[in-house]
């Protein structure tokens, strides 16, 4: 006789069948949640194919490690939300790139009363005319902040870029105070008249000082060739860079490019004016630049994209992986546990983005 109680094997199979499926979809399910919350420590999201990856983080200090010989350019690392905690950076005492010009890092190591340390190779030291400017705190370091009245900086008849190609990188940061002065001049070889044959300067706006001007000019008429205009500069220091390749002209800010202008010829930049920062009596109506300025570089060419990309994170890291692991102290950062980064880096060839959970 039948047990009305008992149940058959096929529902006992089948209820079998159900949890073993649960089962694997539930370790699955967990393996993957565990995975991405510990693996993620050391980063899933670097670049492809990268030779330089971020092993771990223990006890405040970052573990990287390269397969090639490479130099750490730049390091930053950012929250989630986009706000940068940290970065490093070690300036070098002479900078060994053969390209560059002039390299002037405004720290307040760097300049006495009278003159101010050119960083460069070449040397191309400057003069102070006039005290009347202040140390303040930069975006690297110190940075120098100019009054906007008598006094700037002259290097002499130097930085002749003739036809060639050149870039011009700085940091800048203007005052609120400074919006409705137009027409300031902040750097520039020559340029005292509204357009002086064969000079170059980079000015406020003519309207609206929060903006930026790149002029040059080519002929003895006095027509502008290189025009680049930026849109009003947001408050804080606004990375500048301004370049000529062939007869194109690019200005970015802050790593995004916002005007370019092909001209009609290529200016013959050679001048016998000093170069000055600020630019003395622009447009003739002695006009200094009222704001600060940190971390001019300029060159002898056109830098490439990865270049200005590099200069935007700062590019004077020096760190060296040589196939080894390299430990960078982070204390300074504050990380908070279980809050998600994102460390960005350059080398000399690569570029390194990941994120990481600190744990």
């Amino acid at each position: 006789m039948k047990n009305k109680n008992a149940v058959s094997p096929i529902i006992v199979t089948a209820l079998l069948l159900t949890i073993t499926v649960l089962s694997v979809v539930g370790f699955q399910n967990w393996y993957q949640t565990y995975s991405s919350i510990t693996f993620t420590n050391i980063g899933q999201k670097s670049n492809i194919n990268s030779q330089l990856k971020i092993e771990t983080i223990i006890n405040e200090k970052l573990y990287l490690k390269s397969e090639t010989q490479e130099t750490l350019k730049a390091f930053k690392i950012i929250s989630e939300n986009g706000t940068e905690l940290c970065e490093y950076n070690l300036n070098s005492i002479t900078t060994n790139e053969s390209n560059l010009a002039l390299h002037i890092t405004f720290d307040k190591s760097s300049y006495n009363q009278t003159n101010i340390q050119d960083f460069s190779s070449k040397r191309q030291n400057g003069t102070f005319i006039g005290t009347n400017f202040n140390s303040v705190s930069g975006k690297y370091g110190e940075g120098i902040y100019f009054l906007g009245n008598n006094n700037y900086t002259n290097f002499n008849n130097n930085l002749n870029f003739n036809k060639n190609d050149f870039t011009i990188s700085f940091y800048i940061k203007v005052p609120w105070t400074s919006a409705l002065v137009s027409w300031n001049g902040i750097m520039g070889k020559g340029g005292k008249t509204s357009a002086p044959t064969n000079t170059w300067s980079i000015s406020t706006n003519q309207y609206d000082g929060r903006k930026l001007n790149y002029r040059d000019v080519n002929d003895t008429i006095g027509d502008y060739n290189g025009i680049l205009n930026s849109e009003s500069l947001e408050d804080g220091w606004r990375h500048i860079v301004i370049m000529r390749n062939k007869s194109t002209y690019y200005l970015y800010v802050d790593n995004k490019l916002q005007d370019w202008h092909i001209a009609n010829d290529i200016s013959n930049l050679n001048n016998i004016a000093p170069f000055e920062i600020p630019l003395r009596g622009h447009n003739g109506n002695n006009a200094y630049f009222n704001g600060s300025i940190d971390e001019l570089r300029i060159y002898n060419k056109a830098l490439t994209k990865q270049e200005i990309e590099n200069l935007y994170y700062f590019n004077n890291l020096n760190i060296n992986l040589n196939n080894q692991i390299t430990i960078l102290d982070i204390s300074n950062c504050n990380l908070i546990n279980g809050q998600i980064y994102n460390i960005i880096g350059f080398t000399n060839s690569q570029k390194i983005d990941q994120k990481i959970i600190v744990k």
